[in-house]
């Protein structure tokens, strides 16, 4: 690897001379696959088969992965010189994780590890990336450019050049259509190239990947900014004490409010996060829960309930409430986030789910009954069903069956893109009476009625507490 460029000017001379020998080479296509929706930046991958598998991949789930490995995907700055940031954009932009969870094992894992592998060589400031792209490999940036393509000798002098990323995941699936993988989702983070303005917000992303060699090759990135999440930070990466709430300037200046029970006037949620995890011990983990209170305000919390599974009191589930989606998003990609879990002895990969309030329907099971607030006891159930029209129906015609067991009501909650993935989150009035109710045939038959298609995950929860924040 050729030695480090010392003095900004050398890093800049170097991309702008790489600018002049026609490393960046545009080809301007018109047009995009797919169906987008009103603002939304259409994710063009230059294939029928691709555009098939990303209007597939709408309609699928995507899990949060809280601890999945950073994917680095370079994001356009603006102002400054405009060959300079397109070199940097061609040479960085990279595909992000994949979280595997539903598409063919063994194939998504080869797509997943070709992607550590490119990922870890950009960590590593490594020439050796060039090996994980396709010969033909292209992609579109964040700032609406042309479509651009990789060049040898432009990544040898980015990698010479130096440059720092903290991005983190947030929501990813991953599909594979034979020799051909298509992934989406969501990145939050920063980006830092010596001679720009550091990039920090969160980004949609899609990748696809193609097989050449009996090896998956990256042949096509596209990210565009999630609303107004993407600015540019003149001093450098952000620190959180000086970082804004990632929730939008609009929802800053004028945000919806609702009133709450104890002190009036508050804001009201714009979505809600699900997170499972074990820890070691459950009285260290509130403590340092608890210590970092101020960092969930920070990204727009509004309020969160914790439980504890009946059966394994370091088994923990929970729920928050945020101003917005893109907050929401950007806290569980944060650093500050996996740091306090670290603290707090988290064991493992937690699960998490996040959603718009759009996607969270009300169960009232009992007349009376305060939805709005926790339960003492809760029943958890999550399982994908064959559709979700047909089975809310048949979830609402036994609404009378449910309260006779003990249900009081609840939420049910589904991603916008994988409606077959459900959540049902519902207040009991006992533990015993959630366990009779699982236990019983008549619920077995109703759920294989409705269309229930796999083997639910159940967890009977006690409230431990709620938080402010």
């Amino acid at each position: 690897m050729r030695g480090r460029l010392s003095h900004p000017s050398d890093r800049l001379d170097a991309w702008r001379r790489l600018g002049r020998t026609g490393v960046w080479r545009s080809r301007v296509q018109r047009g995009g696959l797919g169906r987008r929706s009103p603002g939304q930046a259409g994710h063009d991958v230059g294939s029928d088969e691709a555009s098939v598998a990303i209007d597939s991949l709408r309609r699928r789930s995507v899990r949060v992965n809280m601890h999945a490995r950073n994917f680095a995907l370079f994001l356009p700055t603006r102002g400054g010189d405009d060959t300079m940031q397109r070199v940097c954009l061609t040479a960085l932009a990279t595909l992000m994780t994949i979280s595997a969870t539903s598409a063919a094992a063994g194939e998504t894992d080869a797509v997943s590890a070709a992607a550590d592998a490119l990922m870890a060589a950009w960590n590593a400031n490594s020439p050796d990336v060039l090996r994980h792209f396709h010969p033909d490999a292209s992609g579109y940036g964040g700032d609406g450019g042309v479509l651009g393509t990789i060049d040898a000798a432009a990544v040898e002098e980015l990698v010479a050049a130096g440059y720092d990323v903290s991005l983190r995941l947030n929501q990813q699936h991953v599909r594979v259509l034979g020799d051909v993988a298509v992934s989406v989702g969501y990145m939050s983070g920063t980006i830092s190239v010596p001679g720009a303005p550091t990039q920090q917000g969160t980004w949609r992303t899609t990748a696809v990947w193609t097989r050449l060699e009996d090896a998956w090759k990256l042949l096509h990135w596209h990210h565009s900014p999630l609303v107004s999440e993407v600015r540019s930070v003149e001093r450098g990466p952000a620190r959180r004490d000086d970082r804004e709430r990632m929730d939008g300037p609009r929802e800053r200046r004028r945000p919806d409010r609702d009133m709450g029970r104890q002190d009036g006037e508050r804001d009201r949620p714009g979505a809600a996060m699900l997170v499972r995890h074990s820890v070691e011990n459950f009285d260290h983990w509130t403590e340092v829960y608890r210590e970092h209170e101020r960092t969930r305000a920070e990204y727009g919390s509004l309020g969160s309930h914790v439980y504890r599974s009946a059966d394994d009191a370091n088994d923990i589930v929970v729920a928050v409430q945020w101003r917005g989606l893109e907050g929401a998003l950007a806290f569980g990609a944060s650093d500050a986030l996996h740091a306090a879990m670290a603290e707090a002895g988290v064991v493992g990969e937690p699960q998490a789910w996040v959603f718009d309030t759009e996607h969270v329907r009300p169960v009232v099971d009992r007349e009376g009954a305060n939805i709005g607030g926790p339960s003492d006891f809760s029943l958890f159930v999550r399982h994908k069903v064959e559709n979700l029209e047909r089975w809310m129906g048949a979830f609402n015609e036994h609404g009378h069956m449910r309260a006779e067991a003990g249900s009081l009501g609840g939420f049910v909650l589904f991603h916008p893109h994988e409606q077959d993935d459900v959540i049902g989150f519902l207040g009991w009035e006992s533990i015993d009476a959630a366990r009779e109710f699982v236990g019983s045939p008549d619920l077995k038959a109703a759920m294989e009625a409705s269309g229930v298609i796999d083997e639910p995950d159940i967890l009977f929860l006690t409230h431990a507490y709620s938080t402010e924040r």
